[in-house]
Protein backbone atom coordinates (compact mmCIF):
# COMPACT_ATOMS: atom_id res chain seq x y z
CA UNK A 1 0.00 0.00 0.00
CA UNK A 2 2.94 2.36 0.78
CA UNK A 3 3.93 2.09 -3.26
CA UNK A 4 0.61 3.51 -4.06
CA UNK A 5 1.48 6.60 -1.80
CA UNK A 6 4.43 7.03 -2.89
CA UNK A 7 3.25 7.42 -6.40
CA UNK A 8 0.20 9.58 -5.34
CA UNK A 9 3.07 11.88 -3.85
CA UNK A 10 5.74 11.66 -6.71
CA UNK A 11 2.90 12.89 -9.13
CA UNK A 12 2.25 15.47 -6.82
CA UNK A 13 5.19 16.87 -6.77
CA UNK A 14 5.25 16.66 -10.28
CA UNK A 15 2.13 18.54 -10.37
CA UNK A 16 3.92 21.63 -7.90
CA UNK A 17 6.49 21.82 -10.21
CA UNK A 18 4.70 23.03 -12.55
CA UNK A 19 1.93 25.17 -10.43
CA UNK A 20 3.68 24.92 -7.30
CA UNK A 21 0.46 26.91 -5.26
CA UNK A 22 -1.98 24.24 -6.54
CA UNK A 23 -4.32 23.36 -3.78
CA UNK A 24 -5.38 19.73 -5.06
CA UNK A 25 -1.54 18.89 -5.68
CA UNK A 26 -0.77 20.28 -2.11
CA UNK A 27 -3.72 18.28 -0.90
CA UNK A 28 -2.85 15.00 -2.30
CA UNK A 29 0.93 15.27 -1.30
CA UNK A 30 0.06 16.70 2.21
CA UNK A 31 -2.33 13.32 2.11
CA UNK A 32 0.53 10.89 0.91
CA UNK A 33 3.12 12.49 3.24
CA UNK A 34 0.71 11.64 6.75
CA UNK A 35 0.40 8.16 5.16
CA UNK A 36 3.50 7.33 4.57
CA UNK A 37 4.23 9.11 8.04
CA UNK A 38 6.35 11.91 7.48
CA UNK A 39 4.17 14.50 9.87
CA UNK A 40 6.37 17.42 9.09
CA UNK A 41 6.20 17.06 5.60
CA UNK A 42 2.08 16.47 5.73
CA UNK A 43 1.27 19.76 7.80
CA UNK A 44 3.53 22.14 5.47
CA UNK A 45 1.80 20.67 2.69
CA UNK A 46 -1.84 21.11 4.10
CA UNK A 47 -0.86 24.47 5.80
CA UNK A 48 -0.04 25.81 2.20
CA UNK A 49 -2.99 24.47 0.85
CA UNK A 50 -4.89 26.39 3.62
CA UNK A 51 -3.88 29.91 1.67
CA UNK A 52 -5.30 29.33 -1.11
CA UNK A 53 -8.61 30.72 -2.35
CA UNK A 54 -9.72 27.57 -3.39
CA UNK A 55 -12.65 25.32 -1.80
CA UNK A 56 -9.74 22.61 -1.17
CA UNK A 57 -8.22 24.92 1.78
CA UNK A 58 -11.50 23.68 3.80
CA UNK A 59 -10.09 20.07 3.45
CA UNK A 60 -6.66 21.13 3.84
CA UNK A 61 -7.17 23.10 7.18
CA UNK A 62 -9.41 20.05 8.67
CA UNK A 63 -6.07 17.52 7.36
CA UNK A 64 -3.57 19.45 8.96
CA UNK A 65 -5.82 20.13 12.26
CA UNK A 66 -6.17 16.43 12.35
CA UNK A 67 -2.44 15.63 11.75
CA UNK A 68 -1.75 18.53 14.31
CA UNK A 69 -3.93 16.93 17.06
CA UNK A 70 -2.19 13.55 16.51
CA UNK A 71 1.16 14.71 16.87
CA UNK A 72 0.21 16.22 20.15
CA UNK A 73 -0.20 20.08 18.90
CA UNK A 74 -3.73 20.86 20.53
CA UNK A 75 -3.41 24.47 19.87
CA UNK A 76 -2.34 24.53 16.83
CA UNK A 77 -4.75 21.98 15.88
CA UNK A 78 -7.68 24.09 16.98
CA UNK A 79 -6.37 26.91 14.83
CA UNK A 80 -7.07 25.01 11.76
CA UNK A 81 -10.36 23.19 12.79
CA UNK A 82 -11.70 26.95 13.93
CA UNK A 83 -10.14 27.86 9.77
CA UNK A 84 -11.93 25.03 8.40
CA UNK A 85 -15.25 26.29 10.28
CA UNK A 86 -14.49 29.33 9.29
CA UNK A 87 -14.78 29.06 5.51
CA UNK A 88 -17.93 26.21 5.68
CA UNK A 89 -19.26 26.20 9.49
CA UNK A 90 -20.94 22.77 8.11
CA UNK A 91 -17.84 20.96 7.67
CA UNK A 92 -18.78 17.43 9.63
CA UNK A 93 -15.71 16.28 9.94
CA UNK A 94 -14.33 19.67 11.33
CA UNK A 95 -16.55 19.62 13.89
CA UNK A 96 -16.33 16.79 15.10
CA UNK A 97 -12.54 16.83 15.75
CA UNK A 98 -12.87 20.02 17.41
CA UNK A 99 -15.48 18.89 19.35
CA UNK A 100 -13.60 15.90 20.67
CA UNK A 101 -10.36 18.10 21.29
CA UNK A 102 -12.02 20.56 22.97
CA UNK A 103 -13.40 17.64 25.36
CA UNK A 104 -10.08 16.18 25.78
CA UNK A 105 -8.62 19.66 27.19
CA UNK A 106 -11.56 19.80 29.98
CA UNK A 107 -13.17 22.88 27.46
CA UNK A 108 -16.46 20.52 27.83
CA UNK A 109 -18.98 23.54 27.48
CA UNK A 110 -16.94 25.13 24.27
CA UNK A 111 -17.76 21.89 22.53
CA UNK A 112 -21.26 21.91 22.99
CA UNK A 113 -21.86 24.51 19.58
CA UNK A 114 -19.64 21.95 17.59
CA UNK A 115 -21.09 18.71 18.85
CA UNK A 116 -24.88 21.11 18.40
CA UNK A 117 -24.09 21.99 14.79
CA UNK A 118 -23.39 17.78 14.19
CA UNK A 119 -26.39 16.29 15.63
CA UNK A 120 -28.51 19.54 13.39
CA UNK A 121 -26.53 18.08 10.60
CA UNK A 122 -27.56 14.41 11.16
CA UNK A 123 -24.62 12.89 12.20
CA UNK A 124 -25.45 11.46 15.29
CA UNK A 125 -23.12 8.67 17.25
CA UNK A 126 -23.22 6.89 20.42
CA UNK A 127 -19.96 9.36 21.46
CA UNK A 128 -21.85 12.18 20.92
CA UNK A 129 -24.99 11.72 22.89
CA UNK A 130 -22.57 10.40 25.62
CA UNK A 131 -20.94 13.99 25.82
CA UNK A 132 -23.90 15.87 25.64
CA UNK A 133 -25.28 14.20 28.62
CA UNK A 134 -22.26 14.55 30.13
CA UNK A 135 -22.58 18.32 29.61
CA UNK A 136 -25.94 18.45 31.01
CA UNK A 137 -25.24 16.84 34.29
CA UNK A 138 -21.62 18.41 34.58
CA UNK A 139 -23.43 21.45 37.44
CA UNK A 140 -26.11 20.20 39.32
CA UNK A 141 -28.67 23.57 39.89
CA UNK A 142 -29.25 23.83 43.83
CA UNK A 143 -32.10 26.61 43.51
CA UNK A 144 -31.40 27.22 47.55
CA UNK A 145 -27.50 29.01 46.56
CA UNK A 146 -29.48 31.05 42.99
Amino acid sequence: MASRWDAAERHAKEALEFAPDHPAALLIAGQAASRLKRDSDAIHRFQSATETRDAARVEAAFWAGKRLMQTGRASQAEEYFRLALKHDPSHLQSNSFLAELLQHQGRSWESLPFLRRELLEGHVAKSHIIMLGALDTAFSEDYQFV
